[in-house]
């Protein structure tokens, strides 16, 4: 049934004008029976069509006598048909009418910019999940458009960054307004447009921008240069009500290399739980925006219990590309051991691997080559090599519908286990983009960090302003302690689940050989955190220099610094219970 109708609301104006086109051809037929029949008279096809189109309107289906069957069917069908297209055009109207006024009063809805297959991705998950929604498109052709309206969401047709436009779709009362317009200039003018926008309305607003960045390296520059520092310190309007307007800045393959390291970190796979424990090391194979993205949040993220730097073997056919790529973040080898292998693919082959695996093991691969016939072959072949290797392979694929979705998953002792993960299913979704699990705990880290601040709090640092005022740089560091949280409960054989569903609750506070390896590792997080966003070593403090008095190993620390890190340890617990789970110790 379902079908059915979705089948009609695409067609029913073609059906409509077929049985237009029905009742006129069949009116031309049944007049010329009629008058053959009742008179004998042979009428010209111009006097049969006039009469026919007279139809529509009841002025010529009024005769006398023996009616022939076929114009019988058209007196009726052609005037139906027009009564019906009427009707469907009042209604059509009414309706946009009607959609248009609740547009007026709706608020905590979400907009979202441009129709391209991420967009659309991200709205399926939102109907889904049964949000409220409003699309802006600037093509009217676009075929998804019906589609969406009949799932009910609002379509609105014109140019992306029209202020009137964006005040239509009433952006101010708006939750989230999302960008994914393929050309970073117009997701930036959009985004400023609707903050500017809102400020000449003199309105409060809360409505947080997430604009897409195509290319990872430009996100990263732009959080550099704190690019929308104007409206992220939430100016104070004329009315003196605060500007709550707030813009931030995502890229898929940026967001799928969280996802893809919360899910597939080495220490998921290979337990690594004190310094006697080997170097994590991984195998990426594959130079493109994916594969940067990994690096990344290696370098941010991947700190372990062993506290030796991670190992990343980067395999490619491109050696110039990924030469800029060391050249331009060179400051990345203070925190990872980036090894670079210039390698054409049907090259790769079990010796090869020896060499690689010197003196490290490779416990995890990452499979990121873009094409597809290239990523099947290699695929293809590093199953048949390590069939039985205790590795874990996961294939990264563009989306599910990929001729890659067909390899099968495995997950068994002691063999090559195979991970898939489809990059617009995963990472386009409402979860995913905005992240609202992960900002929350990282906005519960912040708020619990400038309570503790008491008579220390001084507003002229950077670092303590409330969440609001936060520049991106910073807030994405109380994000990146949220996410390592996890490595670190791994680190002690833990896991954090829901409140009352486990029997064996761990209290770390009393493991003081825990909290000192925690807050190792905790330092080591914060040091690579500073040295990724460019910071070094200073005797003095001096945040326009970007220097640093701790950036030194944590053995060297000041007893008052590594109680610092100690706290962000002991208060595990306390920020896990605000979001309602606890520390459980596995068997």
């Amino acid at each position: 049934m379902k079908k059915v109708k979705l089948f009609f609301a695409k067609y029913e104006w073609w059906i409509i004008g077929c049985l237009a086109l029905a009742g006129f051809i069949l009116g031309i037929i049944g007049f010329k029976f009629y008058f053959l029949k009742t008179t004998g008279e042979t009428k010209s096809l111009f006097d049969l069509m006039y009469l026919a189109f007279q139809l529509f309107t009841f002025e010529s289906g009024s005769v006398e006598g023996d009616v022939p069957l076929i114009l019988e069917i058209s007196r009726f069908l052609a005037p139906s048909a027009l009564a019906f297209a009427a009707i469907k055009t009042f209604l059509t109207i009414a309706s946009e009418r009607i959609k248009m006024f609740k547009l007026r009063t709706m608020k905590n809805h979400i907009i979202v910019c441009s129709l391209n297959e991420q967009s659309i991705k991200f709205i399926q998950d939102l109907i889904y999940k049964k949000k409220k929604i409003v699309v802006i498109e600037e093509n009217a052709d676009n075929p998804e458009i019906e589609v969406l309206k009949n799932n009910g969401v609002y379509v609105l047709i014109g140019n992306l960054t029209d202020v009137t436009l964006l005040e239509k779709s009433n952006v101010a009362r708006a939750k989230y307004l999302i960008c994914f317009s393929t050309n970073d200039s117009i997701n930036i003018s959009i985004a400023l447009s609707a903050y500017y926008g809102i400020k000449k309305q003199k309105m409060s607003s809360s409505c947080i921008s997430f604009i897409s960045v195509s290319n990872i390296r430009m996100l990263s520059k732009l959080k550099d240069l704190d690019f929308f520092i104007d409206v992220e310190r939430n100016k104070i309007l004329n009315s003196g009500q605060i500007q709550k307007y707030e813009i931030r800045t995502f890229n898929i393959y940026e967001r799928a290399a969280r996802l893809i390291f919360n899910m597939y970190s080495p220490d998921v796979f290979c337990k690594i739980q004190n310094e006697n424990d080997e170097q994590a090391h991984a195998l990426i194979v594959g130079f493109n925006q994916l594969s940067e993205g990994l690096i990344f949040q290696f370098a941010r993220t991947g700190h372990y219990a062993n506290f030796k730097k991670i190992k990343i073997s980067l395999l490619s056919d491109d050696a110039v590309q990924i030469n800029k790529f060391i050249k331009e973040y060179h400051h990345l080898k203070g925190v990872i051991d980036l090894r670079p292998i210039n390698l054409d693919y049907e090259q790769f082959d079990l010796n090869f691997l020896k060499e690689i695996e010197t003196p490290t093991r490779v416990s995890t691969i990452y499979i990121c080559i873009d094409d597809e016939r290239d990523c099947l072959d290699f695929i293809h072949k590093i199953k048949s090599l390590l069939h039985y290797s205790n590795k874990s392979l996961i294939v990264c694929q563009s989306t599910a519908k990929s001729i890659i979705n067909l390899i099968p998953e495995s997950k068994e002792q002691n063999k090559l286990n195979v991970y898939k993960f489809s990059i617009l299913e995963e990472t386009c979704t409402f979860d995913s983009i905005i992240n609202e699990t992960t900002d929350e705990l990282a906005r519960i880290i912040h708020n619990d960090y400038m309570e503790k601040l008491g008579d220390k709090l001084d507003h002229k640092r950077d670092s303590h302003q409330i969440w609001d005022l936060l520049s991106d740089e910073m807030k994405n560091q109380n994000r990146n302690q949220a996410e390592h949280i996890f490595i670190k409960l791994r680190a002690i054989n833990c896991v954090a689940k829901t409140v009352g569903n486990s029997e064996c609750i761990y209290e770390i506070e009393k493991d003081s050989e825990a909290i000192e390896r925690l807050s190792k590792m905790e330092h080591n997080r914060w040091c690579a955190e500073m040295i990724s966003n460019g910071w070094v070593y200073g005797p003095v403090r001096d945040v326009q220099k970007k220097n640093n008095p701790d950036l030194i190993p944590y053995e060297e620390l000041n007893e008052e610094i590594k109680q610092l890190d100690r706290n962000v340890v002991l208060n595990i617990p306390n920020l896990l219970k605000k979001m309602k789970l606890e520390i459980c110790k596995l068997s």
